[in-house]
């Protein structure tokens, strides 16, 4: 994706400060509530994440975040599967 992925993959709306995407790919992010592992919801005004297909540990599996104000890079982490994040299925 190279330089500018956090911008290639946002959608060109519903982001809190408007027009912040490109949406190269067709993927469209856009900001979504993801469930915490205490059970409660928090809205992203401006964030989003995505989980990978790709397990850690029956505990753990890479999730990707995008940040309305980061246009350089996508973030790529590991993080606790109690917590409840998007899925998107893309093709290869």
């Amino acid at each position: 994706m190279g330089i500018d992925a956090g911008k290639k993959v946002k959608s060109k709306k519903e982001w809190e400060s408007g027009d912040v995407g490109i949406d190269s790919y067709g993927f469209c992010a856009i900001p979504s509530y993801w469930r915490e592992s205490n059970g409660f919801f928090n809205k992203g005004f401006c964030m989003t994440y995505f989980w990978s297909s790709t397990e850690i540990s029956s505990r753990y599996a890479y999730r990707l975040g995008v940040d309305e104000f980061e246009d350089a890079n996508l973030g790529l982490e590991t993080y606790y599967k109690d917590f409840a994040y998007s899925v998107r299925p893309i093709r290869d």
